[in-house]
Formats: C-alpha cells, structure tokens, sequence
C-alpha cells in the first residue's frame, strides 16, 4: 500500500517505540529524586565517649544539606528527633553527642533536606552502651496491669507504634502499677526519663 509523505510522518509521531525512548528517563529521574530513600550519600558511625554518651559522626560528600535531623530508635523501627543541625557551607563533617542514651542497644540516623527540598535518610548504626538499669517492668508481655519499679523519680510514657503517646505518668521511687487493659494488642516503646539527671531509658513493651 502507497501511503502519502503526510500519513508517514504522523505514523512515526505516535510510535510507542519513541515514546518510550523520550518519556522513561524522565519518569526514572523525577522518582529517585524526590521520593525519601535510604542512601550512601551520608556516611554514619557511632561510639561511646568516656562510657556515659554516644557520639554520632557523619560526612558529606558535598554542601548541598540545608539541615540535618538526628534519629534515635530503640527497636530500630520507631525512631524520634533527639536534634536538629544546620549545615555549614564548606563543611563536610558533622558531629551531635547523645549526652543522656539509654543503656544497652541503640539505632541512630541522620535524616537530611537537600536545598532543593528532596528528603533523604542515612543508613542507621546500631550501638551498644553497657550498664546495669536502675528501672525494671514485668510481666512482659502483659494483659492487664504492668508492674514498673524504678530506683528514682521518673517521668514514663508508653508509645505505640505510630509513635503516639498513650500513657503518661509521673512516677515515684519504688513499685508501680499501671493500667495497660485499654490497649491494643501489639508492641509499645517504654520511654523513661530520670527527673532528677533527665537520662532516657527506652524498652520495648508486649501488650497481649
């Protein structure tokens, strides 16, 4: 069949073969960039200063951060803000103290916004800070009421997995009970805070 200049030049128009060629890398490029991912572009690592806080460095490759969000997990699933950074132009190495960790395992990362708005997130590190707790709970899990006995005053909040607080108290030296019956069946984050030194102490919490 003879087709006329004009029909030939719209067939190679519409073809899905340069379509696809023209719209892919676009579509490839606009996804990596803004969506929040886990990255190497920040590299992490953690240590123990003087056995009392743990030191967070990380390094840049170049000053494209605007601001950097210090994450802090117990479980390495829920983590919670423990400090903000503003980037320094020129700058490549940061670092931010933990001065009251929790004792026993610890996740960190670094959250981080570009001066372009793209959201990203550093590899987490995981680190161990050794010594005795002064705060114990049982039974866990638990059905009805939680048994919590601390060594001094203590501030303590149960946090579910969204991150939302459903339990607050102030509590005093000694054994406590607590109410835990109106909660849903899952995993909660214990959060316990010394009034008097202000150190936190985070354990992971069963609710039957």
């Amino acid at each position: 069949m003879k087709l006329k200049s004009g029909h030939f030049c719209l067939l190679l128009l519409t073809s899905p073969l340069i379509l696809t060629a023209q719209e892919v890398p676009a579509s490839v490029i606009i996804d990596t960039f803004t969506s929040p991912l886990v990255t190497p572009l920040v590299s992490l690592q953690t240590f123990t200063r003087d056995n009392k806080k743990i030191v967070i460095q990380w390094e840049v490759k170049d000053d494209s951060i605007e601001y950097f969000t210090i994450e802090k997990s117990v479980e390495g699933k829920i983590y919670e803000s423990i400090g903000v950074l503003k980037s320094v132009d020129g700058v490549l190495k940061y670092e931010f103290s933990d001065e009251f960790p929790s004792r026993g395992q610890a996740y960190y990362r670094v959250r981080y916004l570009n001066k372009t708005g793209a959201e990203m997130y550093s590899q987490s590190s995981t680190i161990i800070l050794p010594g005795a707790s002064a705060f114990k709970f049982y039974p866990n899990p638990a059905d009805k009421l939680l048994i919590i006995r601390a060594d001094y005053q203590v501030d303590l909040q149960v946090v579910d997995g969204f991150g939302k607080v459903r339990i607050n108290k102030n509590l005093a030296a000694g054994p406590q009970v607590i109410d835990v019956s109106f909660l849903e069946k899952g995993v909660y984050v214990l959060r316990i805070t010394d009034k008097t030194t202000g150190r936190q102490q985070f354990d992971k919490f069963f609710k039957n």
